[in-house]
């Protein structure tokens, strides 16, 4: 069965926004990428799930970052490029609250083909149960996905 194509967004910043310590973005992308691998990819393996974050892991060694902070690329470029990424998937999760350059990637993957928004603060019953429905509804092959919540 074909993988369902799904992406995982959350503030890199936080509500620090530029102001954001080295120690809070690192601490918000392992968050998130801690919420991926020991809660919705186990409970959703039908997923292809692409969690930005995760390109983002170990920001010492990224080149990204280090473009960024010696100004080669703007924070505006990346959110860009993984705004192209995030629309082309069906389902996208938003782990809140929602920064600016969330809102952008948001936006940008709103005016593209439908797409299926789940919000959340914690990946709670209520989260995985919406995220069921989604799967469901998506690939309606018959064999539901059912959440014991």
């Amino acid at each position: 069965m074909p993988k369902i194509p799904a992406a995982l967004l959350s503030a890199f910043r936080g509500v620090e926004g530029d102001n954001a310590t080295f120690a809070t973005m690192q601490n918000n992308i392992n968050t998130i990428i801690q919420i991926s691998r020991n809660q919705i990819r186990p409970l959703f393996p039908i997923l292809d799930l692409f969690v930005p974050h995760e390109q983002q892991r170990d920001l010492n060694a990224n080149l990204l970052h280090r473009l960024w902070k010696e100004g080669k690329v703007s924070s505006l470029d990346i959110i860009i490029a993984s705004a192209k990424i995030v629309a082309e998937k069906d389902i996208i999760l938003i782990h809140t609250p929602v920064s600016a350059g969330m809102r952008l990637e948001i936006d940008y993957a709103s005016s593209r083909q439908p797409k299926v928004f789940i919000y959340f603060d914690t990946f709670d019953d209520e989260a995985k149960e919406k995220l069921a429905q989604a799967v469901n509804e998506i690939k309606d092959d018959g064999n539901k996905i059912q959440m014991d919540v």
